[in-house]
């Protein structure tokens, strides 16, 4: 079982635990720092890697890096998170 209480072999809680109804063109009008707030949350929280964030929200890696890029930030795998570049 994985930090959510999913199974280890798909995104059971993650997808299930979809209370909000946003969507990819929700997030893409957000301040993209609000957006890097709730992406890396939902991280933390609730998604054990990025696939598994994407499936959640149905978006594609690169509109996700491509949004974040624009105020310095990349995916992290080693701590599951979008950091500022250094």
């Amino acid at each position: 079982m994985d930090k959510a209480g999913g199974d280890a072999h798909g995104y059971t809680v993650c997808l299930a635990q979809r209370r909000d109804e946003m969507d990819v063109s929700t997030l893409q009008r957000l301040d993209a720092n609000i957006l890097l707030g709730i992406i890396n949350e939902k991280l933390r929280l609730e998604c054990d890697g990025l696939e598994e964030l994407l499936a959640y929200y149905d978006m594609t890696e690169d509109q996700l890096a491509t949004r974040l890029l624009q105020i310095g930030y990349h995916y992290d795998p080693i701590s599951n998170q979008f950091k500022a570049h250094g």
